[in-house]
Formats: structure tokens, C-alpha cells, sequence
């Protein structure tokens, strides 16, 4: 609780208080100024938790922005869709098949699945090696 004084303080004499003193606080003013201080060190800690929150926004977004991030996302990707190609591509081994790429539908038989890769033999004499990132659909003919 505050209390305001009037006039000088010394170590004697009187001082003279703003209002008289009383011999206890009553019930009512102390859970008023409680009251205060909860509010005030709801009100601090508040703006530090709003501090923390923006610094952990701040950094999360220098993070997920950052080329070293996109590279392990974009890696992380590649090799997921990579190996659900693959299992895929398994399914059509040694059969007629043809793939839709970026460059136009290749068909011939399916001789190889490689880790990033597939091999398709369009005749006897031209053997094609297809990287998965070029291959939009995969179909059995």
C-alpha cells in the first residue's frame, strides 16, 4: 500500500501523513490494492508473453524462409513422391506401358526402375532413361 507523507522525515520529529492513519487497513482496501497489483503484474507479464510470441514469430519466420529450409523441404518432398513413384513404376515392370512427361507420352516396355529414374525401351535399338520429376502419369497399355 502507498502512503503519501507531508512535510520533511527525520529520524525525530513528526510527520504528517494525507490522511490519518489507521491501526489496521480495512478489508476492503487491501483487497483493493491487491487487486492493483494483480492487474499490473497481469498487465507485465501480458506485454512479455506478447514479446516472446513475436520474437518466436520473427524467428520461425526467418526459418521456414530461408533457402536452407526450402532446400530440406523441397529434398524431403522429392523423396517422398520419389519413392511412391518408384513403388508405383514396380507395379508395370517388364510390361507395355505408357508414361505421360513433360516432353509429350513416351510408350515402349518398362525394363528398369531406378532410384530417381525409369528405363523404357521404345524399340529394339532406343532405350529412354526418364527421370521421375518428368513423368506426370504412369499407365499400363
Amino acid at each position: 500500500m502507498k502512503i503519501t507523507l507531508k512535510g520533511r522525515v527525520k529520524l525525530q520529529g513528526s510527520v504528517k501523513a494525507k490522511k490519518a492513519a489507521t491501526a489496521a487497513p480495512s478489508l476492503k482496501t487491501v483487497r483493493n490494492v491487491v487487486r492493483q497489483e494483480v492487474r499490473r503484474a497481469a498487465r507485465r507479464v501480458s506485454r512479455r508473453l506478447e514479446e516472446l510470441r513475436a520474437g518466436v514469430r520473427r524467428d520461425l519466420r526467418r526459418e521456414l524462409y530461408s533457402p536452407r529450409f526450402a532446400g530440406f523441404i523441397g529434398t524431403a518432398v522429392a523423396n517422398l513422391q520419389d519413392n511412391e513413384f518408384r513403388q508405383l513404376a514396380g507395379q508395370y515392370l517388364h510390361r507395355a506401358v505408357a508414361l505421360n512427361t513433360t516432353s509429350g507420352t513416351v510408350s515402349g516396355t518398362l525394363i528398369r526402375v531406378g532410384t530417381d529414374y525409369v528405363a523404357v525401351q521404345e524399340s529394339p535399338s532406343t532405350l529412354l532413361l526418364i527421370p521421375f520429376r518428368s513423368v506426370s502419369a504412369i499407365r499400363a497399355i
